[in-house]
Parts: C-alpha cells; sequence; structure tokens
C-alpha cells in the first residue's frame, strides 16, 4: 500500500518551524520514512532472505570445507609410510604364517624331516645333527707293487736215500748211510721288494641333515618352520621325492674300502750248478755231478767214500713274483644312499 503525501496541510502536531527543528524537510521525513519502509520491507524481502540465505550458504561452505579436511586427512593417513611399515610387520604371510616364517607340508610318512642341508655343521635355528651326507667320492690311489731280485745261489751235495745235506770233510769221507745215492742241489733265494701304502679316500662334498627347528603354528596344510634355507625332508635308500618336496638331491652315509694290496711272494727258478768229485772206490776216479743229472749210486761193498773238490753256478736264473702278488684287489664305493628332498 503506497502513502500519499499531502503538502499544504496543517498539523496541529508539529508546530511551525518543526520539520526545520528536525534538521530535514517535510519531503525529506517522507523520504526518510519512506525509505525506512523500504528497508523494513527489504529485510523481509526476497534480497534480504537472499542475505539469510548467504549465510546457510556460509555454513554449507563451512560443512563443505570440513569434509575437504577429513578427507585430506584419510589420505594422509593411506600413504604414511610409518602406518605402511606397521602394517607389514604385523601382517601375517599368504599362507598364515608370521613374518620370517615358511608354512612347510606335514612330513610325508616313512620321511625325517623337517630340515635344511648344511655345509657339514648344524647351528641356528636347525641346531641338531640327523644325518650326515657324502658326494661325489674321491678314491685316493694306493701305492702296492711286487719285485723280485736273484739273491744267493748255490750247489749243495745232497744224500737222496736220508734226504739230506752231505758235506764230506777233508779226503774220502763216508757218506751218511751205506749205498747212498748222491747228486747236486742247486740253491737259490730272492730278495724281494714289496711296497703296499693303503689310500685315505675321500668325499668332494660333505654336507649334513640338520633338524631340531621349532615348529610354529599350524597353516594352511602344514606347519610354520623359520624360513632359513630351503627346508627338505629325508629317507635312507634311493626314493623318489613325495610331493610337495620336489626337489630331490642322491648323498651316501659311508664309504667301503674293500682294496687289498696282493702279498709278494718272490720264487727262484732257471739256476743251475755242477760239483767236481772224487769217488773213493776200489779204484779212484773223478766224476762231475750236475744239478740236472740223476743221483749217482754209490756201493758201499766198494768201501765208496767221496772227496768234494769245487763247486760251480752254471746259471744264476731269476726270481718271479706270485701271481697277484702286488697287484690291487677289490674297490672303494659309497655305501648306505640317502635321498634329501627340498621345497622348490
Amino acid at each position: 500500500m503506497t502513502a500519499l503525501a499531502l503538502t499544504g496541510c496543517f498539523d496541529p502536531s508539529h508546530p511551525p518551524g518543526g520539520a526545520e527543528d528536525s534538521g530535514s524537510g517535510t519531503d525529506g521525513t517522507a523520504t526518510d520514512s519512506a525509505s525506512g519502509s523500504a528497508s523494513a520491507s527489504g529485510s523481509a524481502s526476497a534480497s534480504g532472505s537472499a542475505s539469510a540465505s548467504g549465510s546457510a550458504s556460509a555454513t554449507a561452505g563451512s560443512a563443505t570445507s570440513a569434509s575437504n579436511t577429513s578427507d585430506d586427512a584419510s589420505g594422509t593417513q593411506g600413504t604414511d609410510p610409518t602406518a605402511t611399515q606397521t602394517t607389514n610387520t604385523d601382517a601375517t604371510a599368504g599362507d598364515g604364517c608370521a613374518s620370517g616364517q615358511l608354512c612347510v607340508p606335514d612330513v610325508p610318512e616313512g620321511w625325517n624331516g623337517p630340515i635344511v642341508v648344511g655345509d657339514g655343521s648344524c647351528s641356528g635355528a636347525f641346531p641338531s645333527l640327523d644325518h650326515a651326507l657324502f658326494q661325489g667320492l674321491v678314491p685316493g690311489v694306493p701305492q702296492c707293487s711286487c719285485s723280485c731280485n736273484i739273491g744267493m745261489v748255490g750247489c749243495q751235495l745232497w744224500a737222496e736215500n736220508l734226504d739230506q745235506a752231505f758235506d764230506p770233510v777233508g779226503s774220502c769221507d763216508e757218506p751218511p748211510s751205506q749205498d747212498e745215492c748222491i747228486s747236486a742241489v742247486v740253491e737259490a733265494s730272492c730278495n724281494e721288494s714289496f711296497v703296499d701304502t693303503p689310500a685315505t679316500p675321500s668325499w668332494r662334498t660333505t654336507a649334513s641333515a640338520c633338524g631340531g627347528a621349532t615348529a610354529g603354528d599350524a597353516c594352511d596344510g602344514g606347519t610354520c618352520y623359520p624360513d632359513v634355507a630351503p627346508v627338505c625332508v629325508w629317507r635312507e635308500g634311493d626314493q623318489a621325492c613325495p610331493a610337495g618336496f620336489d626337489d630331490g638331491t642322491s648323498y651316501f652315509s659311508d664309504l667301503l674300502d674293500s682294496r687289498v694290496c696282493g702279498d709278494c711272494d718272490c720264487t727262484p727258478s732257471g739256476q743251475a750248478c755242477e760239483l767236481s768229485l772224487e769217488i773213493c772206490s776200489v779204484g779212484f776216479f773223478d766224476i762231475t755231478l750236475a744239478s740236472t743229472d740223476p743221483c749217482f749210486q754209490l756201493n758201499s761193498s766198494d768201501g765208496d767214500s767221496v772227496t768234494l773238490f769245487s763247486a760251480a753256478i752254471t746259471a744264476q736264473g731269476s726270481c718271479n713274483a706270485n701271481a697277484g702278488g702286488g697287484e690291487i684287489s677289490g674297490d672303494v664305493v659309497g655305501v648306505d644312499p640317502v635321498t634329501v628332498c627340498c621345497r622348490p
């Protein structure tokens, strides 16, 4: 509703000059009133509502800023390296074992373990020696030989009936028995040289099956053990590896050395000699009796006796080793095989 200003009307409540005292003209008062109404109307106007709406927008803006701040905080938490590290440290492996452990399948029936293969000694997480393991047998070279050399060669007068030596002393010495048959017998000895030095076999690889690890918690398909090396199982004999332990290696537990050096035995052969004798009988006569000749028969009724003049070696011959003397027989082999199968 629009106010209508009437000019020229007298208002008893305002004495003359009141408008001047107010410091503003009538038109100004009217204008002020109209302006005041307009201001009041403005407070309730759409523009006023817009101002109130502006406050709401500021509030919403504050809410939006808070939301953004929350989102930023959330983003910072997801990328914090310390938080990530803590999460990884506390996490378990995908197989259900803690960090530093490995899920090992249950040891198959008939097998031993779990073990790790050490370099000959056991310590740390697997401290106990379950079994010694060897590979690459080095047999060594034994020294074995036999050689024979001729030693002494002699010639002896022999009484065949009594099967004993006959050594005439002086001239025309009687034999040890009557009607003796005498012969020249060659005597020989050998000098042998025998070497028998056994070899010391060894292994190129000496390893150890190390066990005694402390079992951890159960895991998906087995038990948790320290993850320090490939975990294995072992079994005596040449075996096919069980499922889950597919990487197989063969070892030996020991060796057997049956090598021997044949005894050295030398035998002389090919020697020959002869004796120069005087036969004292009814008539005296000389004979030469060779080791290859048959015995010479004496006749005691004729008073046969013997004088030995000399002996001579007519052939030195040689000395020969017995068959197999100074030769190696037997062998050295690895025994008691062991199969070790490890996780791939």
